[in-house]
């Protein structure tokens, strides 16, 4: 299943391009930008739809490339136009050169997958930032890969050390993780013993 970026509109600055706002982590996935730096990012979209009270803009993750690199969470998004449901953006529409993207962003798995269904579960955007430096520090000393199970539980595969449940009812984040020296780099204030040989712990606003 396609992974749906949703990104809400400041304004609409002309027929196709709005100021949006998107959680700066996730840029990262949309490949690497054409131009490294700017006062905001910039996207080129295709099958961009906009909701019907016209206050979000969603889109695919295949179908949005970067096209500069920014501060902050304002992003500038273009409509590149609509294609075939069997065709995505190639790089060539937006610049000679290919651009690397993510294999990340286009399958339910890895970080970019993750942030966007802690988008889609609505949670406020400080317990979203929460869970971006979370994987932040994890990718300090891992590089397993979040897979998506079942009842929004993402684990870190292939060595299973890592468990992180959206719990978009409370808001928060519930976290699984093996009692090793791996818990000791993990933000755990109240940890709890869990299942054998693992810590519970919940992250979420203060």
């Amino acid at each position: 299943m396609e992974m749906i970026c949703k990104a809400g509109i400041r304004s609409t600055l002309g027929d196709g391009v709005w100021l949006v706002e998107l959680e700066p982590t996730l840029l990262s996935f949309f490949g690497e930008p054409l131009v490294p730096a700017g006062t905001r990012a910039t996207l080129g979209v295709v099958n961009v739809q906009r909701t019907t009270d016209k206050k979000t803009i969603e889109f695919g993750l295949r179908d949005a490339r970067i096209i500069s690199s920014g501060m902050g969470s304002e992003v500038l998004v273009i409509d590149l136009g609509q294609t075939a449901k069997s065709e995505k953006l190639t790089p060539s529409q937006l610049a000679p050169a290919p651009l690397s993207v993510s294999t990340d962003s286009v399958s339910q798995s890895g970080d970019g997958a993750f942030l966007v269904a802690c988008q889609d579960a609505a949670l406020p955007r400080n317990v979203l930032k929460l869970g971006s430096d979370l994987l932040k520090r994890v990718r300090e000393f891992a590089d397993d890969k979040l897979i998506e199970g079942k009842a929004r539980k993402w684990v870190a595969k292939p060595d299973n050390f890592l468990a992180i449940t959206i719990q978009n009812r409370k808001k928060n984040f519930a976290i699984s993780v093996r009692t090793t020296k791996a818990l000791q780099r993990l933000p755990s204030l109240d940890a709890r013993d869990d299942r054998p040989g693992y810590s519970r712990f919940c992250l979420s606003e203060i």
